[in-house]
C-alpha cells in the first residue's frame, strides 16, 4: 500500500511499509490528495479510489468509536 503522506512544493512524500519516499509531484495524478492510496503499474501512479474510500471510512469509524463517550 502506498499512501500520499503530504506534498512539499514539487515533491510528493509517499509512505510505503513505514518508509517515506520522495517522488516528483508531476508523477502523481493532479487530482491526488494527501491520504490517497496509490497503485504503481509500469512506473505510472494512479489513485486507488476504492481502497482510499475504504480506508477513509475505517479511519472515520475508529475516530467515532474513540470519541463516542465525549
Amino acid at each position: 500500500m502506498i499512501i500520499i503522506e503530504r506534498f512539499e512544493n514539487n515533491i510528493a512524500l509517499l509512505e510505503k511499509d513505514g518508509v517515506i519516499v520522495k517522488v516528483k509531484r508531476n508523477l502523481i495524478p493532479k487530482t491526488a490528495k494527501e491520504g490517497d492510496l496509490l497503485i504503481i503499474t509500469n512506473g505510472i501512479y494512479t489513485v486507488d479510489k476504492q481502497a482510499t474510500q475504504k480506508r477513509r471510512e475505517e479511519v472515520l469509524e475508529r475516530t467515532r468509536k474513540l470519541f463516542k463517550d465525549f
